[in-house]
């Protein structure tokens, strides 16, 4: 490129004849300097030929702004070559075509807008065919030998920007993680009304920012079509994008004229580009530019309602996260500035966007620039991981869902897509191998597939492979809360590029492939799952045990709870024995059996300083990483340490995820201690939540191993858990051990409670307690339980849909006992009414408490009860019947037709009420 010199900016002022150089001729033509400096500025920008000329060489006080096409008069005169030499001095050669036509970008005439039509057809028959390739690539952790459709995916808007930032870059697979999913199983949005929320939020939005219409019109278009998602590393956000993509081309999901598919990996960072250059490029897409067909295809997508963009990994784009200026869709500028535009709606406003990121990123995002209606993906459902290993393992599926279904601690990982796929696939190679290969934890499945990666031939005979480099890589990055490494970290681990491209994509064998990282100039691991694996190895395979002891005091931050988990998975001396076979010798003499041993009795200290001997002291969730810890060990060293320390009475509360109900069954099942077990205990506030299909796995452990028999349970306080028919049976099979039974909010069927009213009949002792509020126990229900009431000393049935009927049977049950109940209690029951209260009057003599408030008895029941409460002198019956409707005017209403002896009988028993 060449500058214009000051002489001949001054002749083009002047007014003077110039030298066109154009197709080897000169033309001839009179121009003014503002018309020139638009043709030399419009040349420069668009880069196709004609003028060369270089802005930033130009006198700063003559730097030509960038425009758009304007219409000009021209008049064309004579002129001499001279003329045009004396523009020489100082500068290089000025080569101009024809300036008139530059406006109509080289060519002798306008586009017609039949040729724009059919340029912007061609362009979006290319853009939709790469974007069928791309989302119709699915990249797996591995290779199967034949292609897997997408499964559902669950989406949720109930996000939680403070807890899913996480502080630092975020390391997942944590207990928190489970429990969301668990607590979320289902998302609350289908991926067909995302748009149509961001639209309806961003409308609701504008009324409370913006006052004046067309403000609030203009907030809308900038916020309206945008939707950014977030999710853990491989929840399925790529999977999602494409699934999105596939929906729009083959079932017309949105109305998408142009789709630009647009990996952030795939952008080019440093080159500068007009707008449409850089979506095209970027979309993979092979298009030959032409100034003046971008500048109308450009202006036709900016007009077009039916543009799509896809922007997915938000996590690997190279740039800060500081807001944009504006920049026209028609200059030439980097790609930084584009997306920042196009994120905030200052670009293609009426565009569709879709962005995917890992959290941090997304909300590290400049708030100008951050999506406003962001949505959260949960990962798979239940039935959508049967669904992917039924098409990974074909018709070996249901083998490998009964495993995964006898090792919960394995599936529970299984939400994240990855994971998914690599367990199962790991599982089914082992099923079919002749060797057995033990994966009964979460560790010896990466193990497994690590072995494998390395029996490939490409890296059985690879001299420069050394996992422990990449061990350090992890650990370091795990440090420093880093999980993308570029060529200086490399560098400083020595991992030449063979040994990282062997990384990137192994096949182990014809079927299998693993990757381990991912990405080029930047790379991280395919899973933060590898990295906290590969985090923990070096721990135990390179460390050494003096410093491993000082790492120690670190275990209890939550970022630890994974690595611990494989540390400890680690000790068992299996996979110690085929790990260090793939060290190199230098590193094998510093870690010895020694060295190991000591890192291992280390590792047992610590578990049992988590274990006080008074379970008082210990919290459960305390207990509950101990007995991760020792099943995922699988090692007789170190579980009778543990349980050496372990106390007898064992109080559970809070989740119980399905994973904790393996590793206390593993606990107690190699305990030979006479264990009382309490699940839930003290007030309603510490009872027990099992989560997912807990339930069923905890009381089947408990009834049909024999290991533990010896185990007894005392109370049993369990809320809001799925409880199947099969999980109910297995309770009552240790019924006659269980003096308090409360099942809160569970669900419970009729076929529920008529197993638990036969179960009840036939225990030798007297149940201290039975609690079912809040399930829909009805009359069907109540018929039930009065088969069971005489061997029951407090029944309580808040909110259980009874009906005049239901208390009826239970009264007649209740006034047939020998003994009086300690307890009935039955508020929020609202049927009840005058003939409810009616109803209740024969229990009086049969119970020591009645609690029977917001059952919407009027004051002529009331009457009725205290009358005859008066009439029995033993026992001392309390009443409680104070509150009954939850209209305060009616409640005052009824109240006030209350006899002096009425209130005198409630005043009486008010202040005996313990309950």
């Amino acid at each position: 490129m060449t500058s214009v010199s000051a002489q001949c900016r001054a002749l083009i002022n002047r007014g003077s004849v110039i030298c066109i150089r154009y197709s080897g001729t000169y033309s001839t033509q009179r121009t003014n300097s503002s018309q020139f400096e638009r043709a030399v500025h419009r040349r420069h920008y668009t880069g196709s030929g004609g003028v060369w000329a270089s802005q930033a060489s130009c006198n700063a006080q003559y730097s030509v702004s960038r425009t758009r096409k304007r219409q000009m008069n021209d008049s064309k005169v004579e002129f001499n070559q001279n003329d045009f030499q004396d523009c020489q001095v100082g500068c290089q050669e000025v080569n101009v075509t024809n300036v008139y036509n530059q406006f109509f970008h080289g060519s002798e005439k306008p586009l017609e807008d039949e040729d724009i039509t059919q340029l912007a057809r061609e362009l979006a028959g290319k853009l939709r065919e790469e974007a069928r390739i791309t989302s119709g690539d699915m990249v797996l952790p591995v290779e199967l030998d034949h292609p897997i459709n997408a499964v559902a995916l669950e989406i949720s808007s109930d996000l939680q920007p403070d807890r899913e930032r996480m502080e630092g870059t975020g390391h997942y697979n944590r207990r928190a993680d489970f429990l969301n999913v668990y607590e979320q199983p289902e998302g609350d949005i289908a991926l067909q009304d995302l748009f149509k929320e961001a639209l309806g939020r961003a409308e609701t939005e504008s009324l409370k920012k913006c006052r004046l219409k067309p403000l609030q019109e203009r907030y809308v278009r900038c916020h309206g079509n945008i939707v950014g998602v977030v999710g853990q590393a491989g929840i399925g956000k790529t999977t999602l994008a494409k699934i999105l993509a596939k929906k729009i081309l083959d079932e017309g999901l949105l109305e998408a004229e142009f789709i630009f598919y647009i990996p952030f990996r795939m952008i080019n960072y440093d080159s500068e580009s007009n707008l449409l250059q850089f979506l095209v490029t970027s979309s993979s897409c092979r298009w030959r530019h032409t100034a003046r067909s971008d500048e109308a295809l450009l202006k036709e997508i900016e007009q077009s309602f039916c543009c799509v963009i896809i922007l997915d990994g938000l996590d690997e784009a190279i740039m800060d996260n500081k807001s944009a200026s504006y920049v026209s869709p028609d200059d030439a500028a980097k790609a930084e500035l584009f997306i920042k535009n196009i994120l905030n709606g200052k670009i293609l406003p009426r565009a569709k966007k879709f962005v995917t990121s890992r959290p941090r990123q997304m909300f590290d995002l400049h708030r100008d620039c951050r999506p406003n209606f962001i949505v959260n993906v949960l990962g798979l459902s239940k039935k959508s991981q049967e669904q992917l290993c039924r098409e990974i393992c074909g018709e070996d599926a249901p083998e490998v869902l009964r495993y995964l279904e006898e090792h919960p601690d394995i599936s529970a990982y299984c939400y994240v897509p990855v994971n998914c796929i690599l367990t199962a696939h790991c599982i089914h190679r082992s099923l079919l191998d002749e060797e057995e290969a033990n994966l009964d934890s979460i560790t010896s499945v990466l193990v497994y597939a690590l072995l494998g990666f390395v029996r490939s031939e490409h890296i059985r005979d690879n001299a420069s492979f050394e996992p422990h480099k990449l061990s350090q890589l992890a650990w370091n990055g795990f440090m420093r809360k880093k999980i993308i490494f570029d060529e200086e970290d490399f560098k400083e681990f020595e991992i030449n590029e063979e040994t990282l491209r062997a990384f990137l994509e192994t096949y182990v064998d014809s079927s299998m492939r693993v990757k381990i990282l991912e990405g080029d100039k930047r790379s991280y691991f395919s899973h933060l799952i590898w990295q906290e694996f590969f985090t923990a190895l070096y721990m135990m395979m390179s460390m050494l045990a003096a410093i491993f002891e000082q790492e120690i005091v670190n275990f209890g931050d939550g970022r630890w709870e994974v690595v611990n988990k494989f540390i400890f998975g680690l000790t068992n001396p299996k996979s110690f024995k085929s790990l260090q076979k793939i060290l190199p010798p230098t590193v094998r003499k510093n870690v010895t059996m020694e060295e190991w041993n000591k890192k291992k009795c280390l590792l047992q200290d610590y578990a049992c300083s988590l274990m006080p001997a008074e379970m008082t002291n210990v919290t459960c969730p305390d207990f509950l990483r101990v007995c991760g810890f020792i099943s995922e060990s699988n090692d007789c060293d170190i579980t009778n340490h543990v349980i050496a320390h372990a106390p007898l009475d064992i109080n559970l509360s809070e989740n119980i995820l399905p994973s904790d109900v393996t590793s206390l069954h593993y606990f107690l099942s190699h305990s030979k201690k006479e264990h009382v077990i309490n699940v839930g205990f003290g007030s309603a506030f510490n009872s027990v939540r099992f989560l997912g299909d807990g339930f069923e796995r905890f009381f089947r452990g408990l009834a049909e191993d024999d290991r533990t028999k010896h185990v007894k349970l005392r109370k049993v306080m369990v809320e809001r858990s799925s409880i199947t028919d099969a999980g109910i049976r297995h309770l009552t099979k240790r019924m006659t051990e269980i003096e308090e039974l409360t099942l809160y909010k569970t669900g419970l069927s009729h076929l529920h409670v008529e197993i638990l009213a036969k179960s009840i009949k036939t225990i030798p002792k007297m149940m201290k307690k039975l609690d079912l509020v809040e399930n829909a126990i009805g009359e069907v229900g109540s018929r039930a339980l009065a088969t069971c009431l005489f061997n029951l000393n407090s029944l309580i049935l808040s909110a259980c849909d009874l009906n005049v009927e239901a208390v009826k049977v239970l009264a007649g049950a209740i006034s047939r006992r020998d003994q009086p109940m300690e307890r009935l209690y039955l508020p929020s029951n609202r049927k009840l009414g005058y003939e409810g209260g009616l109803a209740l009057i024969p229990v009086l003599p049969k119970t020591k408490y009645l609690n029977c408030n917001h059952c919407n008895i009027p004051a002529a029941g009331i009457e009725s009860i205290c009358k005859a409460w008066r009439d029995f002198s033993e026992p001392e019956i309390i009443l409680n019947l104070d509150t009954q409707f939850d209209d305060i005017n009616l409640r005052r209403k009824e109240n006030e037709k209350l006899s002096d002896s009425a209130r005198g009988c409630l005043q009486a028993t008010r202040y005996k009420d313990t309950e």
